[in-house]
């Protein structure tokens, strides 16, 4: 009897959005399973392409033509029943391709191959060492002597890569392998390897303090579901973390831990390395596709049992899972920002039921949507109130910077500030400077005439860089050389205006000749191990200044840091995206935790030219009940969520005129079916966002206020068939997006 099965390809285009019925030959019948490759004759023309089985015993459907047989089924298996399950729902979820989401759980690329390296290790044994070291000193071949040595001080371990060492070269290599005292032999290249120097010394576990040992308790006694621990900074939460994945290793199950950011592997991934050794795997988009796919075969094969990186770790490959656990769930940057435009905190609960494991929720800012279910019972509540470590009261001073002014101060740091800043540094402590802006100046413009420097494909003010020297869009990247003459009245009094994180630095060294300034921003990390190498450099400076973007104010632990400032409290305040509170309240508390963590006491300054606002009060406190209260009395009164569900549609033309009229019409469109269908959804807009042009394109925005999801991907689904790209638009649908435009 012939067997029939459903299909999905790899096209992400959305005519092919859909499942292919095909005939299975009775030959391959034992090998067909789901999850299984597939190739397939495709489309009129036959053509040979590779599917992915999603469902088997279907019903033969009724059709006037003959159904096509599979051609073949390969050996390689990539996706689970359980990963197809969440594929299906993400799709459905999310209103995607499942071709898209498909391509999330997929090695790199069928094509890449893993990267290999050249590893030398001491081949001879002792007496044959003795031996020919003893010819080497006749002979007086100091440098082979002097690798020889070195081989032997590592203690049987490996030589790293030829390109991290500086004191051999590869003709002294050959010459030893020649000889038969040290061999060689093709590895494939790992990503932990920049991780690796000095964690061969393990850290034993520490028993847990009181306040640990419940929540950690409560976990294990309720090991399901969603739990979520609110600890305040230094409280503990990572060996909470640890002791729950002993336990599940020792049941022969793994476990992922989710990063927001490449910047916090660095420090977490020693941390991990040293306690539970090279059984971690490691996946995030810095590393090269040779990195990413060893890894992904690591996780297949077994040879990881705790994944580690940020969102798209949540797919890798691994077996017999256990335990999920996303730390820092309040970031932003959970959320994808590319097809499909997934939640990675839901991604993770509905993995949580697929394969009946509990999920870790931790935070010591947890976002207000999720606190608010904890305290709805819909996620178990666990608290950690106390540091773990020490006891030292944090000193957190708010500057208002305007009586600064007003004493004329015009310096970029507030007078308590530097002055804690000069004692730290006599006291050979580290200091950690936030200004969330990066470049020189945040604008260039004429003091005569006041004309302001814009990019001509966004019509928004270019940033200032000094290194080198040039006007750049953040937007699209577009760029200009600094001009000297005003190119409306001539004049030649162009300034740079405001402060970016060049710039401090640049100031920060003038006053401070003598002291380490490191600058941390997406300009000096934006290459592969850049975020690595300088926490490494900071970590190994005795006293200094780190300066950067918010990317320094979470997770680095540095316990000589004891003074932290952050100089522009409100830069990211005054927005009209309803969690500006929610976001510099979280900053502030994230940043004022990376002081006094060591045994030395810590002060923090938070320099606002709106010290009384409630987000800086409470932040300056680190009281998050009263961040809350106050934020939820908002989010009600003005329908956000948790109080309903948003989905905000973009369109986007090259002509501002055909795109106005274009978007009241989908408006009055959208206005009369919900209308038709007696749903409670609020429609504002169309409106124009703030970045209302980018690389030539306009952009306007309608959003909806919904109380049930099933409502807003109807809606979604609707407007993808309307299929507007035909009229020269493009159409980006986004629902509960992190930040509105």
């Amino acid at each position: 009897m012939m067997k029939y099965i459903n299909v999905a390809t790899i096209s992400t285009a959305k005519a092919l959005d859909r499942l292919f019925t095909y005939a299975v030959p009775p030959a391959l019948n034992a090998e067909v399973e789901i999850g299984s490759i597939v190739q397939i004759p495709f489309g009129r023309r036959n053509t040979v392409q590779k599917a992915f089985v999603i469902e088997t015993e279907v019903e033969k459907p009724e059709a006037e033509f003959e159904l096509k047989q599979i051609l073949s089924v390969s050996g390689e298996h990539f996706l689970t029943p359980e990963q197809i399950e969440l594929a299906l729902w993400m799709k459905q979820y999310y209103v995607a391709t499942l071709a898209s989401v498909i391509k999330l759980m997929l090695p790199p690329s069928f094509q890449v191959r893993s990267k290999k390296q050249i590893s030398y290790y001491l081949k001879a044994d002792a007496k044959q060492i003795d031996t020919y070291c003893q010819k080497l000193r006749n002979g007086k071949y100091q440098k082979r002597l002097d690798l020889l040595e070195y081989f032997m001080s590592v203690h049987g371990r490996e030589l790293p890569p030829l390109s991290e060492q500086s004191f051999y070269s590869k003709g002294i290599l050959d010459t030893l392998v020649k000889d038969g005292i040290i061999g060689c032999r093709e590895i494939v290249a790992s990503a932990l390897s920049p991780y690796l120097q000095d964690t061969e010394i393990k850290i034993e576990p520490i028993d847990l303090n009181t306040e640990q040992l419940a929540v950690y308790s409560a976990i294990k006694n309720d090991f399901h579901g969603i739990h979520l621990i609110h600890g305040v900074t230094g409280s503990g939460k990572t060996e909470v973390y640890f002791k729950l994945i002993e336990d599940v290793l020792s049941q022969g199950k793994t476990a992922i831990v989710l990063l927001p950011e490449i910047a916090l592997t660095f420090a977490l991934v020693r941390r991990f390395l040293q306690r539970f050794g090279q059984i971690i795997g490691l996946f995030h988009s810095r590393l090269s596709e040779g990195e990413k796919l060893a890894e992904w075969e690591r996780a297949r094969k077994g040879e990881s049992r705790i994944m580690i990186g940020p969102r798209s770790a949540l797919f890798a490959p691994i077996r017999n899972l256990g335990l999920i656990i996303v730390d820092e769930e309040h970031e932003s940057s959970y959320k994808s920002d590319f097809m499909p435009k997934f939640q990675t905190t839901e991604v993770a609960a509905k993995m949580g039921k697929i394969y009946d494991i509990p999920v870790i929720l931790g935070s010591a800012t947890p976002a207000v949507e999720s606190y608010y279910y904890a305290l709805n019972q819909r996620f178990r509540l666990h608290n950690l109130n106390h540091k773990a470590l020490n006891n030292w009261p944090l000193m957190v001073e708010v500057i208002d910077m305007r009586r600064e002014l007003e004493a004329g101060n015009r310096s970029f740091l507030s007078m308590a500030l530097e002055k804690a800043i000069i004692e730290a540094l006599e006291r050979k402590e580290q200091v950690i400077l936030l200004n969330n802006r990066r470049g020189y100046a945040k604008f260039v413009s004429c003091r005569k005439c006041g004309f302001v420097y814009k990019c001509p494909h966004c019509e928004m003010p270019m940033t200032y860089h000094k290194e080198p020297v040039m006007m750049v869009c953040h937007h699209c990247g577009y760029q200009k050389t600094m001009q000297k003459i005003c190119p409306e009245c001539e004049s030649p009094y162009l300034k740079a205006f405001g402060m970016g994180t060049q710039k401090i630095e640049s100031e920060l060294k003038k006053k401070f000749p003598e002291v380490s300034i490191i600058r941390m921003d997406y300009d000096t990390t934006r290459s592969k191990h850049g975020h690595d190498k300088k926490l490494q450099e900071f970590a190994k400076a005795e006293s200094g200044i780190l300066v950067g973007t918010q990317m320094i104010a979470k997770g680095l632990d540095f316990h000589n840091v004891t003074v932290v400032g952050v100089l522009a409290v409100d830069q990211g305040l005054y927005t009209d995206d309803f969690r500006a509170s929610e976001r510099t309240f979280q900053l502030l508390t994230q940043v004022i935790g990376r002081t006094g963590r060591g045994n030395k006491p810590g002060r923090a300054f938070l320099q606002s030219y709106s010290p009384e606002h409630f987000a800086i009060q409470a932040g300056m406190k680190q009281d998050y009940q009263a961040f809350y209260q106050e934020e939820i009395v908002y989010r009600k009164l003005l329908k956000n969520p948790p109080y309903c569900e948003i989905l905000e549609i973009m369109v986007a033309h090259g002509s501002e005129n055909e795109l106005t009229i274009m978007i009241k019409e989908l408006a009055k469109e959208l206005k009369q079916l919900i209308e038709r269908n007696k749903w409670e959804i609020e429609v504002l807009g169309p409106s124009t966002p703030y970045l209302f042009k980018i690389a030539d394109t306009y952009r306007k925005i309608i959003l909806l206020k919904a109380n049930r999801h099933k409502e807003l991907t109807f809606l979604m689904k609707y407007l993808y068939n309307k299929k507007v790209e035909k009229s020269g638009f493009t159409l980006y649908l986004d629902i509960n997006p992190q930040f509105l435009n």
